[in-house]
């Protein structure tokens, strides 16, 4: 079967996969999980039984399951496995002790995860993400009723995989100021507006929900502002110098 639906398992088998898995942990010394995505076709790989068996395939392996359904597309003889099927799949996983998410296809006739709790989306054509339609005024505190129904998701979504933010934390290696600040939408407390996305992107994925990052900045004007306030102390002078490289920071920090 999985030679027909991944070809290139008949030159690296399943069992490969799962050695390079574990030799991959090993040299984090239980400090990392992996994440195995696996899309659901109807009739083909989403059984109850193969939901056992996946189970015990991966049980040696720290490692969260995103399960992803099958998006039809023309040509393609595949279909999107049943809603009770999909549901049934990722039930067997969970009880298993898996932490299991669901990924929402823009094929799905419900909203997105995000549109489902943020409110309607118009869609963008041609396979583009959805975008939400209102707009909002930053407040001083970085916060806007914007962000603060994009917490919601998050924070609905975390409660939904039954976990509490110092599993989240634990578990995606993520500071749990942060993970407490996209939850409320306040990112007052991020030092950047780099250092917020990347954080905002590493939490999304973990939860495997799809949003768009809030505009907490509302310019550039309004970095230069930030970055001068917190240096006048120091010497007027050096402002335009400083105000340089800061935006050359903000512009290139990676959060690994």
């Amino acid at each position: 079967m999985r030679d027909e639906i991944v070809p290139i398992n008949k030159k690296y088998p399943i069992s490969n996969l799962i050695n390079s898995c574990n030799n991959y942990l090993k040299n984090y010394d239980g400090k990392r999980s992996i994440t195995i995505e696996y899309i659901l076709i109807d009739g083909i790989n989403d059984s109850e039984e193969l939901a056992r068996k996946l189970a015990k395939l991966l049980s040696n392996i720290s490692c969260k399951i995103n399960l992803i359904p099958f998006n039809p597309f023309e040509g393609s003889n595949y279909k999107r496995s049943k809603t009770k099927t999909i549901e049934n799949f990722k039930k067997i996983l969970m009880d298993k002790g898996f932490i299991t998410t669901l990924r929402v296809t823009r094929g799905d006739a419900i909203d997105g995860a995000c549109g489902q709790l943020v409110g309607k989306l118009n869609k963008s054509i041609k396979g583009k993400k959805a975008y939400i339609s209102q707009t909002y005024i930053m407040t001083e505190n970085f916060k806007s009723a914007r962000s603060a129904k994009i917490g919601k998701v998050f924070k609905v979504a975390r409660k939904e995989l039954g976990l509490s933010k110092v599993e989240v934390s634990n578990a995606a290696f993520m500071n749990i100021r942060y993970i407490n600040a996209i939850e409320s939408g306040d990112y007052s407390v991020f030092p950047s507006e780099v250092f917020a996305k990347a954080y905002f992107t590493k939490y999304q994925d973990f939860l495997s929900i799809e949003c768009e990052f809030p505009p907490i900045y509302e310019s550039n004007n309004r970095q230069d502002k930030i970055i001068k306030k917190s240096i006048a102390k120091i010497n007027p002078s050096l402002i335009p110098i400083i105000r340089i490289v800061g935006v050359i920071v903000f512009n290139n920090s990676v959060v690994v």
